[in-house]
């Protein structure tokens, strides 16, 4: 399997699919290919610990999200 892909389980149907990370920020979200259903749940334990730390970043945001954008820009140098 590609790398991006992780398998999702139909919380109607039970029917496994594998679907891109990229289908999950998509305003049409993603759907069973089988019944059409927008309910779909991980499959893995590993998929599932990565999604939340995703989440969390979402939620309490990255450690540098505090700082102003300019000091972010360390490699930048000034030639005089």
């Amino acid at each position: 399997m590609p790398r991006g892909y992780r398998k999702y389980c139909c919380d109607d149907c039970k029917a496994e699919s594998f679907h891109h990370w990229i289908e999950r920020n998509r305003a049409a979200r993603m759907r069973c290919p089988a019944c059409g259903c927008t309910r779909l749940e991980l499959v893995t334990d590993e998929a599932k610990k990565d999604q939340m730390s995703l989440n969390e970043v979402a939620v309490y945001g990255h450690r540098d999200m505090s700082r102003p954008a300019h000091e972010l820009d360390s490699t930048r140098k000034v030639v005089e």
